[in-house]
């Protein structure tokens, strides 16, 4: 049994010290609340302090998350943003490709012009023509039309059918090409039969 250091009363409540205890019973409602023990109050106090960390550590990854999202967000924005008109510059390259046929004959200055504007208009836009001619064929690059027989280099771009364009890094437009291909030998035997 522990033995009482200090007992005093005080508006109607009796306070009893202990050693490292401290009682008060309300003697109104003869309800008994004890007080913490110092080594009580320092493991609340660790308690406390760890779900203060355990709070900080789930703001900090939540505000991570939040801020990867922000990025993710405004990266697929500006993707939006750059593939959004693809349709109509897709549109627009059929008009180019009317001007690229129709500039040989035409004499008009306005005309050219306005081609000159054009090309201008879808190189602001990042828009590129994709070279073909006298390269090796690239299937991500190229739609193969038609093959001619050649005794040079096999799989080679010897004419643009219909021009080609990226945006941005991103095709848009394949080109169409005509490529090489090696000769077949006709009959395969001896020249001694």
């Amino acid at each position: 049994m522990k033995v009482v250091n200090k007992a005093f009363a005080s508006n109607q409540k009796l306070y009893i010290v202990v050693p490292f205890y401290c009682f008060y019973v309300d003697l109104k409602s003869t309800k008994q609340v004890v007080c913490m023990t110092e080594k009580q109050k320092k493991t609340e106090a660790e308690q406390l302090k760890a779900q203060l960390d355990d709070y900080t550590e789930q703001l900090k990854r939540l505000q991570a998350e939040f801020e990867n999202y922000q990025k993710r967000i405004a990266k697929e924005q500006a993707q939006f943003m750059c593939f959004a008109n693809e349709k109509l510059i897709a549109e627009l390259l059929t008009i180019m490709d009317d001007f690229e046929k129709a500039l040989p004959t035409v004499k008009d200055e306005g005309i050219k012009m306005i081609y000159k504007k054009l090309s201008k208009l879808l190189e602001s836009q990042g828009v590129k023509p994709i070279k073909s001619k006298g390269e090796k064929f690239d299937t991500f690059k190229h739609e193969v039309l038609c093959t001619q027989e050649s005794d040079g280099e096999e799989d080679v771009v010897v004419e643009e059918i219909q021009k080609g364009y990226e945006m941005n890094g991103k095709i848009i437009r394949y080109a169409k090409v005509k490529i090489t291909k090696a000769k077949k030998s006709v009959g395969g035997g001896d020249k001694n039969e």
